[in-house]
């Protein structure tokens, strides 16, 4: 955890992660460290916390109603966790480079190989998790992931360059005035770079339906009907659907990960599936496996629904 720790240090000093993920970064390893290793690093679920850091992520959200609110919250939230889960991923290749050096000791016992196999399983289960969030974080948020990846190249960049140029005046060759300069102007387009707010568009209604295909299909009269009756909602992760299984409505999945589990059988929703959410056993259960943004269709609107179109039916899962 230690070797973790100064990891995150290194990253936040070379400008690589921003003060608010190495602080959340922080809180979390002195939390691990506080358990005195009676726990597996992958035990503990505070990658999944970064989504209720807002209650972006942890209520149930019309769509209409985040395209209103403040933007440059939803990306400075997402900024941060990304920024953090990035950082761990890294972290986690300096641990694997840390236990190999280790575990190269002629010296060890069978025992202590054992403990080496087990941490770098952890540490290889704990990139997964750090790679799988991201991966969620793009399905559920296309447009301000895009945005934040942008950003980080163009941070990324500008490190690399001031890392470059700094060794090259250590070597002696480049004039200490023009380095002066060179760094200056670095560190201004840094500065650009941090201080200039996001440039992303949430698409609306519309947009978003016709990133279902077989929605796609319907003219724009038929679509301009349907985006009156139907409602976008986004549902936080580990959501379970518990209220939407009473209402007999349906549900479209846009964006992010679902899980039906019936008859102790599971399956993933594929993005554009139709879901009927109703008890046809008492054993259903529907879960969130990230943030999931859903064309949700009441039951009191399914008959107007199927006025327009009736192909939802061959889409059911």
């Amino acid at each position: 955890m230690n070797k973790e720790k100064s990891s995150y240090w290194k990253q936040f000093s070379k400008g690589l992660l921003g003060v608010k993920a190495y602080n959340i970064l922080e809180n979390i390893n002195n939390e691990l460290l506080d358990q005195n290793g009676e726990f597996p690093v992958t035990s503990s679920t505070y990658i999944e916390k970064l989504w209720n850091s807002s209650n972006i992520f942890v209520e149930v959200q019309k769509w209409s109603n985040l395209r209103k609110s403040s933007f440059d919250d939803l990306f400075d939230q997402l900024n941060t966790n990304y920024d953090a889960v990035r950082a761990i991923i890294n972290s986690q290749d300096d641990l694997v480079l840390l236990l190999d050096d280790l575990k190269s000791d002629k010296s060890n016992t069978d025992e202590e190989l054992k403990v080496f196999k087990l941490l770098k399983d952890e540490v290889n289960e704990k990139k997964i998790q750090g790679l799988t969030f991201l991966r969620n974080l793009k399905n559920s948020f296309p447009e301000v992931y895009k945005t934040i990846e942008t950003r980080q190249a163009s941070r990324d960049l500008l490190n690399f360059q001031k890392s470059e140029f700094s060794n090259m005046v250590k070597l002696g060759r480049v004039d200490k005035d023009d380095a002066d300069k060179f760094l200056l102007e670095i560190e201004y387009k840094m500065n650009e770079l941090l201080s200039n707010p996001p440039s992303f568009i949430l698409p609306n209604a519309i947009d978003l339906l016709k990133q279902i295909p077989w929605i796609n299909t319907l003219d724009e009269n038929e679509l301009n009907k349907m985006s009156k009756i139907v409602e976008i909602k986004i549902f936080p992760l580990n959501y379970n659907f518990e209220d939407e299984l009473k209402s007999h409505g349906l549900g479209i999945l846009l964006r992010g990960n679902v899980e039906v589990l019936e008859n102790e059988s599971s399956k993933v929703l594929d993005l554009g599936s139709v879901t009927s959410f109703s008890n046809s056993s008492d054993s259903k259960k529907i879960v969130s496996k990230s943030p999931v943004t859903m064309v949700w269709i009441s039951k009191n609107r399914l008959e107007e629904f199927e006025k327009i179109t009736t192909d939802y039916k061959n889409h059911f899962s």
